[in-house]
């Protein structure tokens, strides 16, 4: 399979009707975005909730998310390579205009396409079953915009497993703060919030640079303070932190 470009598919659909999973009848792709935050997401990062709900589907050993300025990068690790979806099955699913998932396939895609569609990020995806060379599925402008050589790099392939890498950062355009400018925003922390607030109960670890998120002692009811990952230690998310490391997934 070569690297597939969502946009192109989603631009080339954008007119045709689609199934909808809710009734006997078809829907454009841009009703199926209403649809999708309509029903299936709550909240605007709930896009990453949906992520824990594909993991702890496919029983993986861990979920592993690292955060830098610019992008967030989640590693799912497999017990056995078996366990992974295809391209194919990723693509299909995404093109499918499903927006209730009840599948971890469908949980997953979901997500992929939220984080699009609705929180206006790029992501490029890798999945590694160590026989077949990954071929990357990706969308949004950034991503869609890099060299074929360039999305073809080892950062965006962690090894055996789904490595899913999503550029948080907006476009720098006229209308860019000042302090975005200078770096002392980050567009990452609500993500990590979203896996603490809301992924703390998960029974798969979930691993923030090698140290546990997961737990009662990382939810914000429990820790009466707003700052990410406080009891572990990553106190300022305006600090760079190195991407994940397969070193860690001990």
């Amino acid at each position: 399979m070569t690297q597939v470009d969502l946009n192109a598919f989603l631009s080339d659909q954008a007119d045709d009707g689609v199934k909808d999973s809710e009734g006997d009848f078809t829907i454009s792709h841009t009703n199926a975005r209403r649809k999708l935050a309509k029903f299936a997401l709550p909240r605007k990062h709930a896009w990453v909730s949906k992520l824990v709900q594909a993991a702890v589907a496919w029983d993986v050993r861990n979920l592993h998310m690292a955060q830098n300025k610019t992008e967030t990068q989640f590693f799912l690790e497999p017990k056995s390579a078996g366990a992974l979806p295809t391209e194919n099955e990723i693509v299909n699913t995404i093109l499918s205009g499903k927006v209730v998932a009840e599948t971890a396939l469908e949980h997953f895609c979901v997500a992929l396409r939220a984080s699009v569609e609705q929180g206006g990020l790029s992501f490029i995806l890798a999945i590694n079953d160590g026989d077949v060379k990954p071929q990357p599925v990706y969308a949004g402008e950034y991503y869609g915009s890099v060299s074929e050589s360039e999305r073809l790099d080892a950062h965006y392939n962690r090894g055996k497993g789904i490595t899913l890498t999503l550029r948080h950062a907006p476009a720098v355009g006229a209308d860019t703060p000042i302090s975005h400018l200078l770096g002392s925003y980050s567009y990452g922390v609500p993500i990590l919030e979203e896996l603490r607030d809301y992924a703390y109960t998960s029974p798969v670890p979930l691993r923030c640079s090698g140290l546990r998120l997961d737990g009662f002692l990382n939810c914000r009811a429990f820790l009466h303070n707003a700052v990410p990952l406080l009891t572990t230690g990553v106190r300022n998310l305006e600090k760079p932190v190195l991407l994940f490391d397969s070193r860690q997934s001990g």
